[in-house]
């Protein structure tokens, strides 16, 4: 659930869990198709930045390596990855959105329980003055 987690947790499944439960479901085969296409779009577009965001990840590594990183480079390599990072997560997350116009309400409504994602806002502490006060978000 990692790049998608908000929206596991908000009722917009993974079309790679649609298609595990695609009995259970009751998916038509216009809409197995129509959720094999997004998953197998999601996951080349992911594996694409993946490989990107590595070779990032080892050039930032070597720089530390060489001992001659700048502040303004740092900031510079960082900053792209977290950029690369930020559009990884945006693709899982379009994945879970477009399932929402594939599926049915009451197919949905199935997924939800099978997934195991919540049914009421979990509680968050906030930090106010000195106290620390559970609330639902």
């Amino acid at each position: 659930m990692g790049f998608a987690r908000a929206a596991e947790l908000n009722h917009y499944p993974s079309p790679a869990h649609i298609l595990e439960l695609r009995e259970k479901l009751g998916l038509s085969p216009d809409q197995v198709r129509a959720v094999r296409a997004s998953f197998d779009r999601m996951q080349g577009q992911a594996k694409t930045l993946g490989a990107q965001l590595v070779a990032q990840e080892r050039d930032l590594d070597a720089a530390f390596h060489a001992g001659t990183l700048t502040p303004a480079q740092l900031s510079a390599q960082t900053e792209a990855l977290g950029a690369l990072h930020g559009r990884l997560r945006a693709v899982h997350l379009a994945a879970h959105l477009e399932m929402r116009s594939v599926l049915t309400s009451p197919q949905i409504a199935t997924y939800s329980p099978c997934a195991g994602t919540r049914t009421e806002p979990p509680l968050r502490t906030l930090a106010t003055g000195m106290a620390r006060i559970p609330v639902r978000i």
